[in-house]
């Protein structure tokens, strides 16, 4: 396929800004506040880009999200 991560993934907290609005689209994992995308859970950031062949318009922005890498547990374990 044409989409690829264009960047590497950097770990992100809930409120921790992501991206702008001008230059990315929000994804799963963010939310939009003014001008700005936020982290909505813990994981890691990632950009997906597109190429041009799969653009549904000229004006589509490279989409970022959190994800997380495996369910993490609010619960803590013995010995944590």
């Amino acid at each position: 396929t044409g989409q690829s991560f264009r960047m590497a993934a950097a770990c992100v907290i809930p409120g921790q800004r992501v991206g702008s609005v001008e230059e990315f689209t929000s994804g799963p994992g963010t939310y939009v506040r003014g001008n700005y995308l936020y982290a909505s859970l813990v994981g890691f950031r990632r950009v997906l880009s597109f190429d041009e062949d799969e653009m549904i318009d000229a004006d589509q922005k490279p989409l970022v999200f959190v994800s997380r890498e495996k369910e993490i547990s609010q619960v803590p374990v013995i010995g944590s």
